[in-house]
């Protein structure tokens, strides 16, 4: 039996339970932050957003679960669990004088609580994972599609008075895409239709997606390595995909136009930058070294200068042990503000805010989370590989490539220290765990029979 073999009942023959509700939730949820991003994260009423609802729900799930015993004694989860532990020590100081920016500051490790909650639903019931597949496909189709839509409505709306802001949070639109988090998630499904795991893809899919990303990775820099890496590492691993050909295909195609034609499209609220063939190619050239342009080349420097300072007070200084804490805004702190408002807390990067937040035993139980996820997925993927189980390659392939793509983009923007892509980074990383458990005990059956 594979992966996408599973059965998922049907209401008619039995009725959903908790968990079952709270996967249909996540997946609404998880489907809202990748189209509207920080606008949906405002869903709620305050200080409850949408986020905290959901974690709230997953708890509920994770409790009713069976195996919940047992998914916490798994040695794969200790890593997860020191180091929300860890976390947990620096944030508590800090809540008496300032609960919100205390919570706000420690969901970086706090929604690691969605990794222990998948973990349990998978290992319980193994069926959630073909669900999963199946709702994730739908959730590619859906994305290819409504990014544009939402790209469109974000950006040009300034011409028409403007998108309509939550009452609660005023300055909030109710629709805030980032772009490069939509290329970690065009990544994803980039590596889902590599692998097999989307079915058969027709020409217009591929180009819509391809088309999507050039368009994105003119204004984010750090998304389009993210998904560029996430590209290349499908054809590494299944490099005569028709998705692979079709996309290269479709990528020659647009920057040909784009030279040929001198397009050069501004977008409003892009950073300044325009949709061009020279843009394009400063936006390549900026993320391996200095592209001339004033600008990018000045925001890399700003976050090189950041980043040694955090190594300075911590590794070399005196927040070796503790770092600053979650509670504190650091880019204050740190005398690296660039925002009026203040509202800018953590480093562009998420090892940075784990290293000056929590010091050097943060960072290094974060890179043990890191190692452990990898070293498991990696692990069964050869496995699946040695004993012809395509579907099991695939979705271990899959979830490590999208793993990987959320790190890249992390490493360069506050990215996952929020919602939008810390409930979506530890929900794959609970779902690759709890994959490696039942792909390991299937094994384990098959050889005992």
């Amino acid at each position: 039996m594979t992966v996408v073999d599973y059965a998922y009942p049907a209401p008619a023959v039995a009725r959903p339970t908790v968990r079952d509700r709270f996967v249909t939730m996540l997946a609404v949820v998880l489907l809202g932050y990748a189209l509207a991003g920080k606008g949906f994260a405002y869903l709620g009423v305050p200080p409850l957003f949408i986020g905290e609802i959901t974690l709230g729900c997953g708890l509920v799930a994770f409790a009713t679960a069976g195996a919940w015993f047992g998914t916490l004694c798994d040695a794969r989860l200790w890593p997860l669990l020191a180091m929300c532990a860890w976390g947990l020590c620096r944030t508590l100081p800090f809540v008496s004088a300032d609960p919100v920016n205390a919570i706000r500051d420690g969901v970086v490790w706090g929604y690691g609580t969605f990794a222990v909650v998948m973990v349990t639903l998978i290992a319980d019931r193994p069926a959630v994972l073909g669900r999963l597949v199946r709702l994730y496909r739908r959730f590619g189709k859906v994305f290819v599609v409504g990014i544009p839509v939402v790209f469109v409505l974000y950006h040009f709306s300034v011409h028409f008075g403007g998108l309509p802001k939550w009452p609660w949070a005023p300055t909030v639109d109710v629709v805030a895409m980032k772009e490069g988090d939509v290329l970690v998630h065009l990544g994803g499904i980039v590596a889902f239709l590599i692998a097999g795991l989307g079915g058969p893809v027709g020409w217009g899919w591929v180009a819509l997606l391809t088309v999507d990303a050039g368009v994105m990775g003119v204004i984010d820099r750090a998304g389009m390595v993210a998904f560029l890496a996430a590209f290349a590492a499908g054809v590494i691993f299944r490099p005569r995909s028709p998705v692979v050909g079709r996309s290269v295909l479709t990528a020659a195609v647009l920057v040909t136009l784009l030279w040929a034609t001198n397009a050069n499209i501004p977008v409003p609220g892009g950073k300044g930058r325009v949709i061009s063939f020279d843009q394009e190619l400063t936006n390549l050239t900026s993320t391996v070294g200095d592209s001339g342009n004033e600008g990018l080349d000045g925001n890399k420097e700003w976050r090189l200068n950041w980043w040694k300072e955090i190594v300075r007070y911590t590794v070399h200084g005196r927040y070796f042990w503790k770092g600053k804490g979650f509670g504190i805004n650091l880019a204050d702190d740190d005398g690296f503000q660039v925002l009026s408002d203040h509202s800018l807390r953590n480093p562009h990067s998420v090892h940075m805010t784990m290293l000056a937040r929590g010091g050097v035993p943060m960072f290094g139980l974060w890179v043990l989370v890191q190692a452990t996820f990898a070293g498991t997925v990696g692990l069964e993927l050869h496995r699946a590989r040695r004993r012809g189980q395509p579907a099991w390659q695939g979705l271990f392939f899959f979830l490590g490539v999208y793993w990987m793509a959320f790190l890249i983009n992390g490493s360069f923007d506050v990215y996952l220290e929020g919602p939008m892509g810390g409930i979506w980074f530890w929900t794959v990383y609970g779902t690759g765990i709890g994959a490696a458990m039942v792909h390991r005990r299937e094994e384990l059956l098959a050889a005992s029979c």
